[in-house]
């Protein structure tokens, strides 16, 4: 039997994707974003919950992204899941990543300040998370 690994994502871009390349000088663009779903309580409560996904792409599809999106850019995201381990401080870490192999722009970009965006759409209102404890 065959076995899967695909993931799909829609969401915010949280900064401007960061280009850098691999020691053979293929280009990488990284980038996180954000999905973020939306819930009523009882009492007519409203909840949020923002998760943030590690992206990264590799080729010729990096050198497109990095031309095309921005922070507060709405993509899909297509790819699959990267999962592994390292050392810390002593501590085994665990760090996913998306490995794109397809991307599609929106056209939509959030704004600072906005509170809605095309189709009733809203951005994550919190700050993609800081990326120094985990490996490049």
């Amino acid at each position: 039997m065959k076995t899967l690994n695909r993931i799909e994502l829609i969401g915010y871009v949280g900064r401007d994707p960061e280009a850098t390349q691999t020691a053979s000088g293929t280009p990488i663009a990284r980038f996180n974003l954000a999905t973020t779903k939306r819930w009523r309580e009882a009492g007519d409560e409203p909840k949020e919950h923002t998760d943030w996904h590690r992206i990264v792409f590799f080729g010729p599809p990096a050198t497109n992204l990095l031309e095309h999106v921005r922070k507060g850019s709405l993509v899909r995201v297509e790819g699959e899941l990267r999962v592994s381990t390292y050392e810390k401080d002593g501590a085994t870490r665990t760090s996913v990543e998306v490995r794109g192999a397809d991307w599609i722009d929106f056209g939509v970009r959030a704004r600072p300040g906005e509170v809605s965006l095309a189709n009733g759409a809203v951005p994550p209102h919190a700050d993609p998370p800081v990326d120094d404890d985990l490996p490049v």
